[in-house]
């Protein structure tokens, strides 16, 4: 009886899991406009819905001027509950927008 309870548990678990990874908010690379490869992303935050918008409607102004992993939103200052990723299409893209 226990066994049987046990796989549909740990089943959730993995299904779960695989549905908190986070897909990139852009298919095109906001610095070359190819397309943007798997590997190669970054993490930012926001404080709101709102600033989400606005940092995905002009993704190279809000790179500029925010970090990667950033605790703070770059439009409000508040802290940054809002977690999306930015593809990029490839390292040196990528090295742009965390220096």
């Amino acid at each position: 009886m226990l066994k049987i309870l046990i796989l549909p548990i740990f089943i959730c678990s993995i299904v779960l899991a695989a549905s908190t990874v986070q897909r990139p908010v852009n298919v095109d690379c906001p610095y070359s406009d190819n397309k943007i490869k798997t590997g190669e992303t970054l993490q930012f935050g926001v404080c709101c819905s709102n600033c989400l918008k606005k940092a995905t409607s002009n993704l190279p102004e809000f790179l500029k001027k925010t970090k990667p992993n950033n605790k703070t939103c770059s439009y409000s200052a508040k802290p940054a509950r809002k977690k999306f990723v930015v593809g990029f299409c490839c390292s040196k893209c990528k090295k742009k927008a965390s220096s």
